[in-house]
């Protein structure tokens, strides 16, 4: 996926025009914090592009504000998956732009927009795994997602509908319920208390809604998810399937609905055609065939606490051929 897809530079470029803001926060976590120069860089042209266009129909121009200010901010007061609404408040800011994970806790001052960034997903991989559960006899199935694969959620509900029509003249079908993503866009709610946010991590909406044909519904919500279930269904009614990584907004869900069967949760439908590793400060992939005892290790430097980190972990390697000492010194230290 390219970068300014990635980085919704379109969307992010018309929310700001749209709304006239004159000085805009960027706030990115330390993990990106790297892409921000080139994100900044591909705003502002996409900006100037766009004053550039507007006129009143007759060729003559908009009145507008100078060109917006876009300032990066990193080190968030508080967590980096919250807007940083004090931050903001140092530069004037009168909108942020939230980049990467997120709580998508309302703001209390400040409107801003998500950019929740687009991770790589294999709608059919997905289409496959879900409609298998759901064919089998048992409980029907809850589909919910970290917000990176947001974007992929329509062709995926798509994808699941072909499928459920297909087998919808068979006995069986395919009972799915699929949470939508809320709004990357949020209008600040001064009425919102801090507490009440950190409280209403999980909202159980107490008004529900009537159909047309009378049949009533729960929603619910959590880390930026909303679905919506029968008031005969509960949540322990159904066997979760997460599209994601095993991170705190998975763990998050496992620990809210630890009555549903955890068991059977999928989590790891995000498909790579790598495996990644971290030990001791490096990282490294291997495709998904491949396990690292079917490699023999190569060790660069000495007989150490890291050498011994690496030899402990990976006990079912051919340790007994690791080369560890290739670092080769030019000297011979003589006493």
């Amino acid at each position: 996926m390219d970068f300014e897809n990635s980085y919704e530079i379109d969307e992010t470029s018309d929310y700001i025009h749209t709304n006239n803001f004159s000085r805009v926060a960027l706030q990115f976590p330390d993990e990106l914090l790297k892409d921000s120069t080139r994100v900044v860089r591909a705003l502002r042209d996409k900006l100037r592009l766009l004053q550039k266009c507007d006129d009143h129909g007759d060729g003559s121009p908009i009145e507008r504000k100078k060109e917006a200010g876009l300032y990066v901010m990193a080190d968030a007061t508080y967590g980096s998956c919250c807007i940083d609404e004090v931050g903001a408040a140092h530069i004037n800011a009168d909108c942020v732009v939230h980049y990467g994970h997120t709580c998508l806790s309302p703001t209390s001052t400040l409107p801003g927009y998500y950019v929740f960034g687009k991770a790589s997903l294999s709608v059919a991989h997905c289409t496959e795994k879900i409609c298998t559960l759901a064919s089998s006899p048992g409980k029907p199935v809850l589909v919910l997602f970290g917000l990176e694969y947001a974007y992929a959620m329509h062709d995926l509900k798509e994808a699941l509908a072909d499928e459920g029509s297909k087998v919808s003249s068979s006995s069986s079908t395919l009972d799915i319920c699929c949470a939508d993503a809320l709004s990357s866009a949020v209008k600040p709610s001064k009425m919102q208390k801090t507490s009440d946010r950190q409280a209403a991590a999980v909202t159980d909406l107490s008004d529900d809604f009537e159909s047309s044909d009378a049949e009533v519904y729960k929603s619910y919500s959590i880390g930026g998810l909303t679905w919506s279930l029968s008031n005969d269904r509960k949540i322990k009614d159904y066997l979760l399937f997460w599209i994601g990584s095993d991170n705190s907004a998975f763990a998050n869900i496992v620990l809210t609905f630890n009555d549903c069967e955890i068991g059977t949760v999928i989590m790891f439908c995000a498909v790579s055609l790598y495996k990644s590793y971290s030990i001791g400060g490096l990282t490294w992939s291997l495709s998904n065939d491949r396990k690292i005892k079917d490699h023999l290790l190569f060790w660069i430097g000495s007989d150490n606490s890291a050498f011994a980190n690496i030899v402990l972990t990976f006990n079912d390697c051919e340790i007994g051929t690791v080369i560890m000492f290739c670092a080769v010194s030019l000297y011979k230290i003589c006493s």
